[in-house]
């Protein structure tokens, strides 16, 4: 079973890190695991209710949770068991091919009729997750662009943290507190596509189209100043010229 919990984990992980969201959808997962979980798991012809299974157990865990409207939010999600179980997933299934082939050769079968597999290594940025629970309670789950605090269930919030600067490639940018900020989905979208600018002195906002937006960054911490300019030249330039 832990086996499982690693690819599982292992493709969260790298949706999470290619998007920079802490969101998922039910048909994202699928998208995000069943490549890798094929590859391990060849026998297995129920894969799509085996990982709603492991999703309820990463639930029980504490590492997913579920929102009311058919998506999963990752920030839980313990990525220090990745390496280790993705690692055995993938020994174990390499396993499982050698053995199918010795029976079958010894059964007078032949050589194997599967298409060959490769062991990937996936190089995976890691996120100190203490970073993102600290900012989310400073602003208690509100939204330092509009003020919104969504509700994640009857007696808790949601928030999601944006790096300023993207942590993957091309931007490099890094996993520190004056690179983040604490968003609602909906502006956390609109600034990874460059609808929104923020002056770096001032805080000033200036959004593409939503004028429910506050005048100024909402500030309880130290927001840095060379990654708004980089965000603002690099990423919000296309929209604002």
């Amino acid at each position: 079973m832990s086996e499982w919990r690693g690819v599982v984990r292992q493709g969260l992980a790298a949706y999470r890190a290619r998007t920079g969201r802490d969101v998922i959808r039910l048909s994202e997962v699928y998208d995000a695991v069943l490549p890798a979980s094929r590859e391990a798991f060849p026998d297995n012809h129920n894969q799509r209710a085996k990982i709603r299974q492991i999703l309820q157990q990463l639930r029980d865990r504490g590492e997913v949770d579920f929102l009311d409207d058919g998506k999963y939010t990752l920030d839980g999600l313990d990525e220090a068991k990745l390496s280790g179980e993705s690692k055995a997933a993938v020994e174990e299934a390499s396993q499982r091919s050698e053995t199918a082939d010795r029976v079958r050769q010894q059964s007078g079968g032949g050589a194997s009729s599967e298409p060959a597999r490769t062991q990937r290594i996936v190089d995976e940025l890691v996120r100190d997750p203490s970073l993102v629970a600290d900012l989310k309670a400073l602003y208690d789950c509100t939204c330092q662009l509009c003020g919104a605090r969504r509700k994640q269930g009857p007696d808790t919030r949601y928030a999601e943290c944006h790096h300023v600067k993207p942590l993957g490639d091309p931007h490099r940018g890094p996993d520190t507190r004056p690179n983040l900020l604490v968003l609602c989905p909906d502006h956390h979208v609109d600034f990874d596509y460059g609808m929104v600018r923020v002056d770096p002195r001032s805080l000033a906002v200036d959004h593409a189209y939503d004028s429910s937006v506050h005048a100024e960054l909402e500030t309880r911490h130290e927001v840095g100043e060379r990654f708004l300019t980089y965000h603002n030249d690099t990423i919000a330039c296309e929209q604002f010229g």
